[in-house]
């Protein structure tokens, strides 16, 4: 009997498989928000189960497969990045069914049987870079808005909460949503129109670095100094925009601490422990000013550069 005894406090203490279910395994962002996992496991003693769909984030179907393989492997939680809001929920249900604790981290889930949420809050981050884009261009001007794709919640949730922040500026003017579709390229062109057909445009904003990118590329084929590129997430492509000073703010995510807070939490509930059900897990605005900032650079490159 004493040696069951000590198998099941060793249990208690580590030795579990926390699976991490992405949209892809390729991705930097994916990556970094593991690595927050495997540090968290560390600690309390447990190993990580990094996996996604073979064909990416849009083979949603291939996310439910792989949420059916952790199940049937019996994995002791599971961190989970969903594809699709909707097409998740069932297999998502059937593993909490099992006993299974799912921590819903990055995008958002219907169904509100996970045991918590950890995520940016992209309407409060939009908010606020929105101040600081009015700030900037001395509250007057015309700022024109890129989104990434139509139809997408977290880029929604960027547009509409910059969109109301800056309805408090009665002299900005707003332009018409244009889309990039997550392309670099795409988002050049759209910003060249842009440029070309508003003589007194202040600030781009974009909703994430492939538009960032695409818009101050714009601007230097056009040598153009005297508008002011914003937007949200950050990559090697970015720094040297930073750097340069083309973009002028863009809002960072820490995906690494979703990461780690997604596996202390599964400890937590595995341990009996209450839990918050929707954890913020911050943003910060990284300028041409503090990206060098030891708590900036940081959230820039948590794994070091």
């Amino acid at each position: 009997t004493n040696t069951e005894d000590t198998t099941k406090a060793e249990h208690t203490e580590g030795g579990r498989t926390f699976a991490v279910v992405v949209h892809s395994t390729q991705s930097t962002y994916w990556q970094t928000l593991n690595s927050g996992a495997e540090a968290a496991a560390k600690e309390s003693g447990d190993s990580i189960y990094f996996t996604a769909p073979i064909n990416g984030g849009s083979d949603i179907n291939g996310q439910v497969d792989v949420m059916q393989n952790c199940i049937n492997q019996g994995v002791d939680g599971i961190l989970l990045a969903a594809a699709d809001v909707d097409a998740l929920v069932p297999i998502t249900e059937q593993a909490i069914d099992k006993g299974i604790p799912v921590v819903v981290v990055d995008c958002g889930l219907n169904t509100d049987k996970y045991e918590s949420s950890i995520a940016t809050n992209n309407r409060a981050a939009a908010e606020e870079l929105a101040k600081k884009v009015a700030e900037d261009i001395g509250e007057e001007g015309e700022v024109a808005v890129m989104n990434y794709a139509a139809g997408m919640l977290t880029g929604s949730l960027r547009e509409d909460g910059f969109r109301e922040a800056m309805a408090a500026y009665p002299n900005i003017t707003l332009l018409e949503t244009q889309y990039y579709n997550n392309d670099t390229q795409k988002a050049l062109e759209v910003s060249q129109n842009l440029l070309t057909a508003n003589p007194n445009l202040k600030a781009i904003y974009a909703t994430n670095e492939f538009g960032i990118v695409g818009a101050c590329r714009a601007l230097m084929e056009k040598k153009i100094d005297t508008v002011n590129v914003y937007g949200f997430d950050f990559s090697d492509d970015v720094l040297p925009l930073l750097e340069s000073g083309i973009c002028k703010g863009t809002m960072v995510q820490k995906p690494y601490d979703m990461g780690y807070k997604g596996v202390e939490t599964l400890v937590k509930v595995l341990a009996g422990e209450a839990v918050e059900k929707d954890i913020d897990s911050g943003c910060v605005v990284a300028t041409p000013e503090n990206y060098l900032d030891e708590d900036i650079y940081q959230v820039l490159y948590p794994m070091g550069k």
